[in-house]
């Protein structure tokens, strides 16, 4: 005769296992969750970043072409007869332009030497970038959302730009929520200070001065006051951006970063404004008693140099009497 299971075994083997079951599936259920957490946070950080990347690389590169330097002004000359008049050179208009739509970013063109595409050259033996023109417009993508195209071209005119199907738009990133822009720019002022004695010299004050803007439109008639220097491009730009954590638009994570702008390594060399008080015959004999100093001739002794020749570094002065020192100094 063979003996079977209880009522009180079977039920409880179906407890322990229900136990089991329910273990299971709720270390199921959190995983599953925590992946798909994971893989959000991944396609965030993967759209913010892919958005810094280009626009990092587009924006270092922002420069002002030749073509948007206006010709200097020449006197008026009339054409003889059956000469043909030469037209004038239109200058290129929008060299940095940021504009906004509410608190988001419109519209943000530059031209830059550092764009996506670039030519062969035989000579180098290597590629070489070219310059283009890069236009970035925020497009709403559906209620609350909006996605960021990106326009590229050897076309220099922003007019170009306004007709996507002869100029193609490709989207860089999706599901954006905010996107705000502040342009940050040092602006140079000068100010003459004009001498109050005859024995001052003439000062310049140079005055920087630093302005925040959300928008950025340089007008020709902006930095044409006195002495007044306006920058064409930003000094660095400062982006809010935004992303939504999924479709269904519940959470938004936000990044923050700046891109500086390469500045002009070629600046000229500044010129050393005499001292108060000394006239420049004496701040002209300290300028060369320095130079012998760095160079390691002694006072009073040649240094290779031709009798009756200047030393090297120092400018050949007209022969002329000069008052007599006191005795006794060094």
């Amino acid at each position: 005769m063979k003996r079977g299971f209880t009522l009180i075994e079977l039920l409880i083997a179906l407890a322990i296992g229900g136990m089991v079951i329910t273990f299971l599936f709720n270390s199921y259920f959190q995983t599953s969750q925590i992946v798909s957490r994971i893989d959000t946070a991944v396609d965030i950080t993967t759209r913010a970043t892919i958005i810094k990347h280009q626009m990092e690389k587009d924006i270092m590169g922002a420069f002002v072409p030749i073509q948007a330097e206006p010709e200097p002004q020449k006197d008026p000359q009339t054409p003889k007869p059956g000469q043909q008049k030469k037209p004038t050179k239109k200058t290129l208009g929008k060299v940095f332009y940021g504009i906004n739509k509410g608190p988001n970013l419109d519209v943000l063109t530059f031209i830059t030497n550092n764009p996506m595409s670039a030519y062969w050259s035989k000579q180098m033996g290597k590629a070489q970038p070219k310059i283009a023109r890069v236009v970035y417009r925020l497009v709403e993508d559906g209620k609350n959302s909006f996605k960021l195209l990106r326009q590229e071209d050897t076309d220099l005119e922003f007019n170009a730009y306004s007709d996507s199907t002869k100029i193609r738009a490709y989207e860089v990133a999706d599901s954006i929520k905010e996107f705000k822009t502040t342009y940050i720019a040092v602006h140079k002022k000068t100010e003459d200070i004009k001498p109050t004695s005859p024995g001052k010299q003439h000062m310049v004050k140079e005055e920087k001065t630093l302005e925040k803007t959300a928008e950025w439109n340089i007008k020709k008639e902006d930095g044409k006051k006195a002495n007044e220097q306006k920058r064409p491009i930003p000094n660095v730009i400062q982006i809010e951006l935004a992303l939504w954590n999924s479709d269904a638009h519940e959470r938004a994570t936000t990044y923050e970063f700046s891109i500086p702008i390469l500045p002009n390594v070629t600046k000229k060399p500044k010129k050393q404004s005499p001292q108060p008080g000394i006239s420049p015959q004496v701040q002209q004999l300290l300028d060369q008693a320095q130079q012998r100093k760095q160079g390691g001739g002694a006072p009073g002794q040649q240094t290779g140099n031709v009798p009756g020749q200047p030393s090297r570094g120092a400018t050949a002065q007209p022969s002329r009497s000069t008052p007599a020192r006191p005795s006794g100094g060094t």
